[in-house]
């Protein structure tokens, strides 16, 4: 599998940021397991995952559908938390978001959100299946797709916090392409198992 990450930091320069922050993340969470199957079509695929770790140090874990009042709180008093968002769709692609917050890093009035897409890279076999490469074509079109599904869970969660946030908002987005297969790449099959050969410029 190859996986499309879109890296970002968002911020808001406003009074009570970190309040919008989580509500941001609450309501995005909300739409992703109610309407985003008929606007972007990808639905959860299981309950949103909390690490929330406290002023003094205590981490926690938890699992929920719904950001309730406890969990609310819980990010708010925190000192650092990161929140795992799982999605499936049909198709090759597989989405899921991930979003966190640091005290020391992100000052009250920004946190990181990483969406992720893994996408299918399959391999195309020749010389009685021994010897194969990336299938190029497949790997664009499946790229192509991730790159879709990436740009659209983008834009809803910039809808939502531009609710909460307004004009104020700040991003910063870094763009990574991890591959399991490159084009340069050959695959020897040796009794099932895959051994990768890079051509050596």
């Amino acid at each position: 599998m190859g996986v499309l990450i879109k890296r970002c930091t968002y911020g808001a320069a406003i009074k009570d940021a970190k309040q919008q922050i989580i509500a941001t993340i609450a309501r995005y969470n909300h739409i992703l397991r109610t309407t985003a199957k008929t606007s972007i079509n990808v639905t959860p695929n299981g309950k949103a995952k909390f690490v929330i770790i406290s002023k003094n140090g205590a981490s926690r874990k938890s699992d929920s559908d719904e950001l309730d009042d406890n969990i609310f709180k819980d990010l708010m008093n925190s000192k650092s938390f990161e929140v795992e968002i799982p999605l499936k769709r049909k198709g090759p692609n597989v989405p899921k978001i991930m979003m966190w917050y640091d005290e020391e890093t992100h000052l009250g009035n920004s946190f990181g959100v990483e969406f992720i897409v893994e996408f299918a890279e399959s391999l195309s076999f020749k010389f009685m299946s021994l010897i194969g490469r990336l299938n190029e074509i497949k790997a664009a079109a499946f790229r192509s797709m991730a790159d879709s599904v990436a740009d659209r869970l983008q834009s809803l969660f910039e809808d939502v916090f531009r609710m909460y946030v307004g004009g104020a908002m700040t991003k910063n987005v870094q763009l990574l392409n991890l591959r399991e297969y490159e084009l340069d790449s050959l695959m020897i099959n040796i009794f099932g198992k895959i051994i990768k050969l890079r051509e050596k410029n």
